[in-house]
């Protein structure tokens, strides 16, 4: 009988040695969930075994994407890859929603050479924010759906006598050639931002986001939409702001309820373009010097949510007046402005400028405003707002040299 005992041992252990070395060969495909089936079944031939209780508790750590599988820094092992990037580290992870640790997996399974550290983009796009944008799809749906039967109207059939009387956009510019490119509109209200009294911060080193904290009142109180534009907006993109009356995205908009939380705006990328070897800091900066400054604005800012997600890119936002005055709020209670000045003097101290950039005086004297619409951006990913582009294509005929140098030359 003994002996009998002891055969059968030896075949359970041989059994489970083989069930063990496939196991391994499953988790190193990312295959947990078949992995902790063999090793459930070796448990259930030893009961009392020790390694296997702990592979076990680790997988089910690791699958469970409700939190992050790490205690610190360093080998993930649910993503096999060391936790330090700039955007995929150990920091985006412990605030990741479920959604997204989950979508990181799902990439880094489907797409074996994406290189999560620099977050290298398609068509300057991050794949895991395309595919949050795939999904939020179904709440513009919701929203349209709940919106048509209130209203009584389809949004393919277009609804013409939209009352705009409670939207103001601003027009944000510098320059009568971008104004004469705007058609006059109840809606548009143009401002020239060198008459604009912003009190220390009305230079030209900040761009149109000297709007943001402008002394003067800029909207009425009647105006239930706001919007933050550039005047060179019918330039730039490719729906003119000055038919804003006909984007579909309008009609959303203006029959939508605050809580919805809908933005407009010009173009969409994901905050981790600014970190990427499409970085347009780039241009400004030495490239040994663009990610170290990027980590440290991260800090010194303290922005801990790294959500990967399209959010508007540059200071171009039209939406509920809520969502503007909840946006004008944080810059004044965070003191954004006056940490953003401090720290692109700090950081003059420490890093070079490509030699182009320093001579092109269009560009070179902007630098706090590039920052603050980098602030801009990472502030909109820490939000679940639905964020809805007025412009299709790329930007490449805007930041060609030619267009550069034509804006520098006339300061457009």
């Amino acid at each position: 009988m003994s002996h009998y005992k002891g055969y059968n041992m030896k075949l359970t252990f041989k059994k489970n040695q083989r069930y063990i070395e496939q196991a391994k060969s499953l988790e190193k495909d990312g295959n947990f969930d078949l992995a902790k089936i063999l090793y459930n079944r070796c448990l259930e031939n030893d009961k009392e075994n020790e390694f296997l209780k702990n592979q076990i508790e680790r997988l089910n750590k690791v699958t469970n994407f409700s939190c992050c599988a790490c205690s610190e820094s360093g080998f993930c092992p649910r993503y096999k890859l060391d936790m330090d990037g700039d955007f995929i580290n150990h920091s985006w992870c412990k605030s990741a929603r479920t959604e997204d640790r989950e979508r990181l997996y799902k990439i880094k399974r489907e797409y074996k050479n994406y290189h999560l550290y620099n977050t290298e983009t398609l068509d300057n796009q991050c794949l895991l924010a395309n595919i949050h944008e795939e999904q939020k799809q179904a709440r513009i749906n919701s929203i349209k759906d709940r919106i048509s039967k209130s209203k009584n109207f389809k949004f393919n059939q277009f609804k013409k006598d939209q009352n705009l009387d409670n939207v103001k956009i601003l027009c944000l510019g510098h320059s009568d050639k971008q104004f004469n490119l705007i058609k006059e509109r109840p809606y548009i209200s143009k401002i020239n931002l060198n008459e604009l009294d912003a009190g220390k911060y009305s230079s030209n080193d900040w761009s149109e986001s000297r709007a943001f904290i402008a002394k003067e009142k800029l909207f009425p109180d009647t105006a239930e939409f706001l919007g933050f534009t550039t005047a060179s907006w019918n330039k730039k993109y490719s729906s003119d702001i000055d038919n804003f009356h006909n984007w579909e995205d309008a009609n959303l908009l203006i029959n939508s309820k605050p809580e919805d939380k809908i933005v407009l705006c010009g173009n969409l990328y994901c905050s981790c373009l600014y970190c990427s070897n499409n970085s347009y800091f780039y241009v400004m900066y030495k490239r040994e010097h663009v990610k170290p400054m990027f980590r440290s604005f991260l800090r010194y800012m303290n922005i801990e949510d790294r959500r990967h997600i399209l959010v508007p890119y540059a200071n171009q936002m039209i939406a509920h007046r809520s969502i503007i005055d909840e946006y004008l709020t944080h810059l004044k209670d965070a003191d954004v402005f006056k940490k953003v000045d401090y720290f692109v003097r700090s950081i003059s101290k420490h890093v070079s400028y490509n030699e182009t950039f320093q001579k092109n005086t269009y560009y070179n004297v902007r630098i706090n405003g590039y920052f603050m619409e980098m602030y801009t951006c990472l502030w909109f990913a820490s939000k679940d707002y639905i964020y809805l582009s007025q412009h299709s294509g790329n930007l490449n005929n805007w930041y060609s040299a030619s267009a550069c140098n034509e804006r520098s030359n006339k300061w457009l």
